[in-house]
């Protein structure tokens, strides 16, 4: 046991072993700057909507859609619902895959206010401007 404590004395664990970690922790600081920087992008582009914006957004069940803006005027927005929903925000992005049949042919519309309070209330997840 003398020979095994003054191996184990003598030797260090290798700092590569802990590259992991650092990759992990430079990951989590990524995703925390990308939401920030997502957040203040969205504060911006609610203000003004454009033509073709998709709004992803929270309705009543916690169930999830999409909106898109088809006319944009000085003090409202029109804007048609994706027909289908999901349970999670990870599927809204099979529902942009679905094109633009996937979409209401009724338009409905909404003030800009009414959009930013919906934004502010966190019920509009993210907006998609292309």
């Amino acid at each position: 046991t003398a020979a095994y404590n003054d191996l184990k004395a003598k030797t260090r664990t290798p700092i590569w072993m802990f590259s992991g970690l650092a990759i992990v922790a430079v990951l989590i600081i990524i995703g925390i700057i990308t939401d920030k920087y997502k957040d203040e992008e969205n504060a911006i582009r609610i203000l003004k909507p454009q033509i073709g914006d998709v709004y992803e957004i929270k309705t009543k069940g916690n169930q999830y859609t999409l909106l898109k803006i088809e006319y944009v005027f000085s003090d409202s927005v029109y804007v048609r619902f994706n027909i289908y929903e999901t349970n999670k925000t990870t599927g809204l992005d099979k529902l942009k895959r679905n094109g633009d049949n996937a979409y209401t042919k009724e338009i409905y519309g909404f003030s800009k206010a009414e959009l930013r309070k919906m934004f502010n209330d966190g019920n509009i997840i993210d907006i998609d401007r292309r």
